[in-house]
């Protein structure tokens, strides 16, 4: 069994590495975005097959060999762009996925790559799903594609064997330190989109420490929160109105919630409203609308009680 999917960290490295594959000659500049776009490791004869699939050819327009392989790959790993294993470095993956898929030919690897790694179709019963690399890495190309139906499919087959003591959900993984950039984000649909951003949000609400690229991407929300397509990201920036000392947006957004949204319950609308009563001094209407809202959630069966399964709880509860 492969070992799970390492966390995608945002090293001090990753401006230098990016700048010296920015040098490379294009020839090897080509391999490193394809490493990328496949991510975890791959054997050296796998990733020929990849190559020539791909109708990619040597300088001098012969169909690559192993021994031409070998040559750019050690150039790669010598100059710190390839790890021993000969995969990209996590660091990269995002960014050279990125330019990966907007170059020409991106398109034609996408479809190779996928053609490469079938989907799964065995139930994973006691193998965790995070080491099931062929579906990470389908689950990961259909972000970079921009494929909203293969990426829901495969989020939903996911999601059911997820089990959180055995490592990351794939999105915290592969996004929660990668930079993503407000037009990349903004150009995903709306499913894809909103699952990102809510793994940056859901940390910054969690632990108070935002990544660098949160403040870009909430500026780019709130711009848009009413706005059709943004309904649902509205209600997500609750906690963030809250830590930010939003309180009269807060406050304002509380009493516009749909009533007939499944994740905010009675009980959420009173913790929230409790804790900006108890931020502007209203103590006594705070702890009334805290003991209200126990009582709702204590009247409810277990299974109402119960949170969400997934990567970033939906509710709006009060951590």
């Amino acid at each position: 069994m492969a070992p799970p999917l390492k966390t995608v960290t945002a090293a001090n490295t990753s401006d230098g590495l990016l700048q010296r594959a920015a040098r490379l000659h294009p020839a090897d500049r080509m391999m490193l975005r394809l490493k990328a776009l496949i991510g975890p490791p791959t054997g050296k004869n796998e990733f020929l097959a990849i190559v020539n699939a791909a109708n990619v050819t040597e300088p001098n327009a012969r169909p690559w060999s192993m021994p031409a392989i070998n040559g750019v790959l050690n150039r790669l790993v010598s100059q710190g762009l390839l790890d021993k294993d000969l995969s990209c470095p996590t660091t990269l993956w995002h960014p050279l996925a990125v330019d990966a898929l907007a170059a020409p030919e991106g398109p034609v690897w996408h479809l190779v790559v996928l053609d490469a790694f079938p989907e799964p179709r065995r139930h994973h019963g006691y193998s965790a799903i995070q080491s099931d690399w062929t579906l990470l890495r389908r689950l990961r190309l259909a972000i970079y594609a921009n494929d909203g139906n293969s990426y829901h499919r495969l989020l939903e087959s996911y999601q059911k064997h997820f089990v959180r003591s055995q490592g990351p959900h794939v999105l915290e993984a592969l996004f929660l330190d990668a930079t993503l950039e407000v037009n990349w984000l903004a150009s995903r649909v709306p499913e894809i989109r909103d699952d990102l951003f809510r793994i940056k949000l859901a940390h910054f609400v969690g632990t108070g420490h935002a990544p660098s690229d949160l403040p870009a991407l909430i500026s780019h929300v709130r711009a848009n929160e009413d706005q059709p397509g943004y309904e649902a990201l509205k209600w997500e920036l609750l906690h963030s109105d809250l830590l930010a000392g939003r309180i009269g947006v807060l406050r304002r957004k509380i009493d516009a919630i749909p009533t007939e949204r499944a994740d905010c319950a009675v009980s959420t609308r009173l913790l929230l409203r409790g804790s900006v009563n108890f931020l502007e001094g209203r103590n006594d209407e705070a702890l009334a609308d805290f003991r209200q809202a126990l009582s709702s959630t204590g009247s409810k069966p277990a299974s109402e009680r119960s949170s969400s399964s997934g990567p970033v709880p939906c509710s709006f509860c009060l951590r």
